[in-house]
């Protein structure tokens, strides 16, 4: 099974990745956390993306450097046995959001950028953690906000309606109010997974 775990920044994602993964092994799964950021070369990609070269890059340049990183993290996974549960934190859906509508690439250019990432790791269930931008952004520190934390409200907003668009879209996708306690949304996650 894969599960990906999407939505703004703060919504809670790695929280939530981390809570689940800790249950799914106390299960008696074996699982991998993940993400297209969390390999050696997703991390030196990142460092890019996120630095003021990234900030110059144009929108499908960034795109095709965020579907580098998804397709090098799915030839891991490909690559690694013994795995019931893949977690995701990430993957194409925040491009879809951030660079295909919010930077107007376009959803189908980003999707063919990632054809061969998807090619290798389908989600089965994506998990939309949906919480209105100004909770959110209230909940990542100011000493670790990034440059896309600090755009402008309007930014996080169409960011948000991307991923309900996306909701709509995809019968995968799994919204979850991502406002409940971290208890009260691991519980719904749950349930999603196991229903």
């Amino acid at each position: 099974m894969i599960v990906v775990f999407e939505g703004i920044d703060g919504v809670g994602k790695t929280t939530q990745a981390s809570l689940l993964s800790e249950r799914l092994t106390q299960e008696g799964q074996r699982v991998v956390v993940t993400g297209p950021f969390l390999t050696e070369f997703g991390g030196a990609i990142r460092t890019l993306y996120l630095s003021g070269v990234g900030s110059r890059l144009h929108p499908s340049a960034e795109a095709l450097i965020l579907a580098s990183a998804a397709t090098q993290m799915a030839s891991e996974l490909v690559a690694a046995t013994g795995t019931d549960v893949v977690i995701l934190d990430r993957f194409v859906y925040s491009t879809l959001v951030y660079q295909g509508i919010g930077r107007d690439v376009g959803l189908t250019t980003v999707r063919q950028y990632f054809a061969a990432a998807l090619d290798m790791c389908y989600p089965d269930v994506v998990i939309w953690l949906d919480v209105p931008p100004e909770i959110a952004l209230a909940r990542v520190a100011e000493a670790s906000r990034d440059r896309l934390d600090k755009m402008p409200l309007d930014y996080h907003i169409t960011a948000r309606e991307g991923y309900a668009r996306l909701a709509r879209e995809n019968p995968e996708f799994v919204r979850v109010d991502g406002t409940l306690s971290a208890e009260g949304v691991h519980s719904e996650i749950w349930a999603q997974i196991t229903d």
